[in-house]
């Protein structure tokens, strides 16, 4: 039989691409799978009826279940297959036998060839991968030759062959290529794996406006024709591909007192290892992030030479200095600054998110208990959020989620309309609370975000019901818990009352502008990247079309983004901070 702390994560799982961990009493790890949507993907495991046997027996002896939010489902292709072959989970079937996702192997010859390897050799040769399908990798060669030709042969021949004659190769065996120019196109083909595509686009433009003005005609046509060719290839998505490179993520999140920090170690490109840690702590989060690193890798053989974090730490150059005479050799720590690590610290930070979700929802009983001492109520079963939401002071909605001791409760979930020609948060949380209650279904508390006005608003539609539910109020200034007769609560000593509530609020404002959002998206029929202020009809209009959908916007990274003509990194960070809300 399932147990009920199993049965409880895995309800609340988000509904995010990533990778889960079953594990036993002991901890060890029992299974390792990936999932384009994790919520769904885990709830099936409730369904004992379809799961074949070997994982029905498997589900017996799960104790508890961990999962790692990534950018897509193919980075989770990639780390699956990484985790099984580090954990060597029991009912694990695949890639225990050493099973390798495919690399491009540039070799180290006069003219280098490139083609698929599976495996990783120190022979001097050049390595891009691992991408996470066959197919993904030929299609990505296959465009690149019509754009910088090279030769694909394991041993070059003594005469050219039909490749040549397709022009897919240019002939280094017959020297119909001078080796320099054969060079170039290899240097620009590492550059493009590399991710300097937007670099070499600009190089190849400089040198098509130099030939045309020194009237060399054809060979600015055949620049033109590379820009057009390497203009599809930049925004192919299999150009996500990482550097082999080694270093580790680590981020920090907090509510209130309670601190999640959540660790990411790449060794050679893949990611090896992945841990999270709850703690509580009254100091900075410099401080704190400072303090763990400290103590993590105090305890590690080696610490890598670079330690990528969310956050600036309290004089990171004395911890570096530390670590350095530990080491022996330069270690930095700093904020991300290229795309790809900006992904990587970015996953971090969901799954700390997460993690302090995780906690708070594993016996939510234990907050509603500090939030009956606080208030001085008792029993205290379950609690309603609301909130309300308006669109440039033109579209106004209301939102309320019902939070209990077995978690959030979504089929209780509340969405509401609301008419007006100007906000009015009084009014507006007044008509939402009473709607709410006109057909029963009456919680134990009332929690409304915002401040004493708000929470008399509440008070007087309930009377109107006739109902004497009490109400609390969320100010946003300083977290500040409003009592009916508009004093501040002393929360001192109530963290997990605070924490119970905060949460609660979080969700309310996450469904209630979901909600507003939506709406207007299909009042409109518009790009909901014309949402985003600033941003403007055109350039919206412009980002979807280089990316062709919403799903290709979110998969590109902010580098990426700036790709498109007009869009600078300022904006590109704007775009990525406005899909995370959706």
């Amino acid at each position: 039989m399932i147990s009920e702390k199993v049965i409880r994560i895995i309800r609340q799982a988000p509904s995010l691409p990533g990778v889960y961990l079953f594990k036993d009493e002991e901890g060890t790890v029992l299974y390792v799978g990936k999932a384009k949507n994790l919520n769904t993907r885990l709830r099936s495991y409730l369904n004992e009826k379809g799961l074949e046997y070997r994982k029905r027996v498997m589900m017996h002896y799960v104790c508890d279940v961990e999962y790692v939010v990534v950018a897509s489902e193919a980075d989770a292709f990639v780390l699956e297959n990484n985790l099984i072959k580090e954990n060597q989970p029991h009912y694990n079937v695949d890639l225990k036998d050493g099973k390798s996702y495919p690399y491009i192997r540039i070799s180290p010859e006069k003219y280098p060839s490139v083609f698929v390897a599976r495996t990783v050799k120190d022979d001097g040769a050049r390595y891009f991968g691992p991408f996470t399908s066959i197919t993904s990798v030929k299609s990505l060669l296959s465009r690149v030759r019509s754009v910088f030709p090279y030769r694909h042969c394991r041993r070059m021949p003594k005469r050219v062959c039909l490749q040549y004659h397709l022009g897919r190769c240019p002939g280094p065996c017959e020297d119909k290529i001078s080796p320099e120019e054969y060079k170039m196109n290899v240097a620009a083909i590492r550059d493009l794996l590399r991710g300097r595509g937007k670099e070499l686009f600009q190089r190849i433009e400089k040198e098509m406006r130099q030939r045309a003005l020194k009237l060399e005609f054809e060979k600015a046509a055949q620049c033109r024709e590379q820009l057009l060719g390497l203009k599809q290839i930049l925004f192919m998505p299999d150009m996500e591909s990482a550097e082999g490179k080694s270093h580790d993520a680590v981020a920090l999140a907090s509510v209130g007192s309670l601190y999640a920090v959540y660790l990411l170690s790449m060794r050679e490109g893949k990611v090896v290892e992945q841990s999270g840690d709850l703690f509580e702590s009254n100091q900075l989060p410099g401080q704190v992030l400072k303090a763990f690193l400290q103590l993590h890798y105090e305890s590690q053989p080696t610490v890598p030479s670079l330690v990528l974090v969310n956050r600036s730490l309290d004089d990171e150059k004395e911890l570096e200095r530390f670590f350095q005479n530990k080491e022996g050799h330069r270690i930095q720590i700093r904020k991300p600054q290229k795309e790809e690590e900006s992904r990587m610290v970015s996953r971090c930070e969901e799954n700390a998110q997460f993690l302090l979700r995780k906690h708070f929802l594993a016996d939510p009983g234990l907050y509603f208990d500090d939030l009956e001492y606080l208030i001085e109520k008792a029993p205290l079963n379950c609690l309603d959020a609301f909130d309300i939401s308006n669109y440039g002071g033109e579209q106004f909605t209301g939102g309320c989620i019902r939070l209990s001791r077995r978690g959030f409760e979504k089929g209780l979930y509340r969405s509401f309309s609301l008419e007006g020609q100007h906000p009015d948060d009084f009014r507006m949380i007044g008509e939402i609370v009473e709607r709410r209650y006109r057909k029963g279904e009456y919680p134990d508390l009332v929690l409304i975000d915002g401040g004493t006005g708000q929470v008399h608003a509440a008070i007087e539609a309930l009377s109107r019901l006739g109902l004497h539910i009490p109400v609390l109020g969320l100010a946003k200034a300083e977290e500040s818990v409003i009592g009916e007769s508009g004093e501040c609560l002393d929360i001192r000593g109530h963290m997990r009352a605070r924490l119970l509530l905060m949460k609660a609020r979080d969700e309310v404002h996450r469904f209630t502008i979901g909600y507003n959002r939506r709406k207007k998206r299909k009042k409109n029929l518009q790009n909901p990247l014309e949402e985003i202020p600033g941003l403007g009809k055109k350039k919206a209009d412009l980002i979807m079309s280089f990316f062709g959908n919403m799903e290709g916007v979110r998969r590109a990274g902010e580098d990426t983004l700036t790709k498109v003509p007009g869009v600078g990194p300022l904006t590109a960070r704007k775009i990525k901070k406005y899909l995370k809300t959706l």
